[in-house]
């Protein structure tokens, strides 16, 4: 295979799909890219087995062909060279020489015959957003993911005619509602830790399932992810329903994210808890320590104040104030029940953390 190529177009491609790499691999030639040169393209395509990604692009001239480039040496190798203009790529045998401006750096890599078969990606008629919308919502649910039977996993949600994506570790629930209008009712759950690699490169990504994978499709580039055999139980169950006698408390997150930080530096590391109590018209944060405890008394908007303390989470409490830096609105039963934050199509459930009023 031989193949000159644009170096700033090259170091594009490679930088793409060097994330999906796994970190770690019975299967070493998994840390290769296969590398086709076709109709004058180049294509480079990342598989693990679960998960698949391709990039293509142009190439001024080449022989068609096949290799194995290692992708993390060749990635060091054009990250340190400064000057623009084309890249050659020679594979022979065993290995691939890349020159660049007189300069030629030689690799050992692998049988091409040895890489697993690389299945097809197909993504036609699929559902179609923006790709920073997706990627709010990508962010927004594996954040909430954990480990375990459904923890690690996120659910594709098609119900109630809109498409939800949800994920959770079991304390907190993250939902978020990425396309409206939408007819049939399925689910599709996908492994949290593939579908973190994906990153739309264009304005927009296309997405669609068939009964094995979920595809995606964004600019030159494309991948699939295969899908969990898992099933997930209700998980609207836990969100509970309003009530005309709910707690609502309404601050500026932006405002209250840093004085809550603060309080957080001296939380007990093991509970990581933060308290809190109310009045009609203000809100008291305070850590939960054996020492004397750090205080911040707040102004906010408060409809039926808690009766005791609320405990929760303060890292789940600082990232939802993060993510929706203005008007915040938390809506509690008691401090038996999760705290419900919903905002535009964002949804987040915290369970409670259980304190005695002498604590």
């Amino acid at each position: 295979m031989e193949a000159t190529i644009d170096l700033k177009e090259f170091k594009k491609a490679i930088e793409t799909i060097k994330p999906y790499l796994p970190k770690r691999s019975f299967l070493p030639i998994l840390n290769n890219a296969f590398a086709e040169i076709h109709n004058n393209e180049l294509t480079l395509t990342c598989y693990t087995l679960s998960r698949l990604i391709q990039v293509t692009t142009p190439i001024a001239h080449g022989i068609d062909g096949t290799c194995l480039i290692p992708v993390k040496e060749v990635s060091d190798i054009i990250k340190a060279i400064k000057q623009q203009g084309n890249i050659q790529i020679l594979s022979k045998d065993r290995t691939i020489d890349l020159t660049v401006t007189g300069v030629t750096f030689a690799l050992s890599t692998m049988a091409v015959d040895d890489y697993p078969l690389i299945p097809g990606i197909n993504v036609f008629g699929g559902y179609v957003v923006e790709s920073k919308q997706f990627i709010q919502a990508k962010n927004f649910v594996v954040e909430a993911s954990g480990s375990g039977k459904f923890h690690d996993k996120i659910l594709f949600d098609f119900a109630e005619d809109k498409l939800t994506l949800v994920g959770t570790d079991g304390n907190r629930l993250h939902a978020y509602t990425l396309l409206h209008d939408i007819a049939p009712s399925k689910q599709y759950v996908i492994p949290v830790e593939d579908f973190a690699k994906v990153n739309p490169i264009d304005q927009t990504i296309e997405f669609d399932f068939d009964a094995e994978k979920f595809y995606w499709s964004s600019g030159n580039c494309k991948g699939s992810i295969y899908l969990s055999d898992s099933t997930w139980p209700t998980w609207r169950s836990v969100i509970p329903n309003p009530c005309k006698d709910d707690c609502i408390i309404t601050f500026n997150g932006k405002d209250a994210y840093g004085w809550i930080k603060s309080i957080a530096s001296l939380c007990n590391d093991m509970y990581q808890t933060l308290l809190f109590s109310l009045t009609k018209d203000t809100i008291t944060f305070s850590n939960y320590v054996d020492e004397i405890p750090s205080l911040i008394t707040m102004s906010c908007s408060v409809k039926h104040p808690l009766k005791s303390r609320y405990g929760v989470n303060v890292d789940y409490l600082l990232y939802l104030m993060k993510t929706f830096s203005h008007k915040l609105d938390i809506r509690i039963r008691d401090n038996l029940y999760p705290i419900v934050v919903e905002h535009d199509d964002y949804l987040a459930v915290i369970m409670p953390i259980q304190v005695k009023d002498g604590d």
